[in-house]
């Protein structure tokens, strides 16, 4: 059985101004370093046997800040999922033709995409053949984003999952077993309540 760890990326500037970022490379802002920096205290003394990050910076950074001296696996199948020609956009400055599209996505993020962008299938299929990669035993961190993180939880608990917030930094729990996904435990921030 591989115990994983699921780490949100710390805040970006983005975060903060509630705009898609998808697959655009945003930094860490001066509260998602903060946050990091917490993280990484609370993460110490930890054993990991295998450290992942998805490639973006935000998600890269906030696992060097937590394991500076160790090597950390990157991959591109761990990005956010692609929101096409909405990366970037504020949704209070969507178009009517964007609202639409934007609905239609919301309501099924399954058989509806943003336009040029990802939808849930496509996401899950990239993390799917990732996690089929993986080692069988053990414990690894990931490093990576929201739309990764409630991907796998409507993996493990049905396409219609309830799921809360997935906070900037959270740690989530999650064992993966015969090609089987359990959650364990969801959203912890308690390293940000210091």
């Amino acid at each position: 059985m591989l115990e994983l760890t699921l780490i949100r990326h710390g805040e970006t500037d983005y975060n903060a101004e509630r705009r898609m970022q998808g697959h655009l490379d945003i930094p860490l802002n001066e509260r998602g370093l903060w946050q990091a920096k917490q993280l990484a205290m609370a993460l110490k003394g930890q054993e990991y046997d295998y450290l992942y990050s998805s490639d973006l910076a935000r998600a890269f950074v906030t696992a060097k800040t937590c394991f500076p001296n160790r090597k950390i696996f990157t991959d591109k199948r761990l990005r956010e999922r692609c929101y096409g020609e909405f990366e970037g956009k504020v949704f209070s400055n969507y178009s009517e033709a964007e609202l639409r599209i934007y609905q239609a996505y919301k309501q099924d993020p399954f058989t509806n995409k943003l336009t040029g962008g990802e939808d849930s299938f496509e996401l899950f299929s990239r993390i799917q053949e990732w996690l089929m990669e993986l080692p069988k035993q053990g414990k690894a961190i990931v490093f990576t984003h929201g739309g990764v993180i409630r991907s796998l939880i409507r993996a493990a608990n049905g396409r219609n999952a309830e799921i809360g917030p997935i906070e900037n930094t959270s740690r989530n729990y999650f064992l993966y077993e015969n090609n089987k996904i359990r959650v364990i435990s969801l959203n912890n921030c308690k390293h940000l309540r210091y």
